[in-house]
């Protein structure tokens, strides 16, 4: 990636991501969450990898537009996986 402003490049590693500030020019790189599922609009489904329970139930919130009840004790469990749209 290039800035046209500043001439800055960059290369991307998997699991980071740039951040074009339009206003400077500038080129922030930061690492990427996994879970945090930055493409999942595209792809058109939820990857999880050693997430919390709660992390996923959230995500599934927001991606499906529902209310999910958790039950208190699995609050502490994890999940890897993949949920196809």
């Amino acid at each position: 990636m290039k800035s046209t402003v500043t001439g800055k490049n960059v290369t991307l590693v998997p699991e980071q991501k740039a951040t074009l500030i339009y206003a400077t020019g500038d080129i922030n790189v930061t690492s990427v969450d996994y879970n945090d599922n930055p493409l999942a609009w595209k792809s058109r489904r939820l990857m999880f990898r050693n997430a919390m329970l709660p992390t996923v139930v959230s995500r599934m919130e927001e991606y499906y537009g529902y209310t999910f009840t958790l039950d208190s004790s699995l609050v502490s469990e994890r999940l890897t996986g993949m949920i196809s749209r």
